[in-house]
């Protein structure tokens, strides 16, 4: 886990970038919470957990 850390603590370097992950041991499939639409002037909003 240290390792992990000193990477993402790395300065920002174009040509060697540093992709993040989640380690959470589930799938993230469907929606959980119905999606608010989007109205004039407000952004939509979804729910993934």
């Amino acid at each position: 886990m240290e390792r992990v850390l000193e990477v993402y603590a790395r300065p920002y370097d174009p040509n060697r970038p540093v992709l993040c992950f989640d380690e959470r041991p589930c799938f993230l499939i469907g929606d959980v919470i119905t999606p608010v639409p989007a109205e004039p002037g407000k952004t939509a909003k979804e729910d993934s957990m």
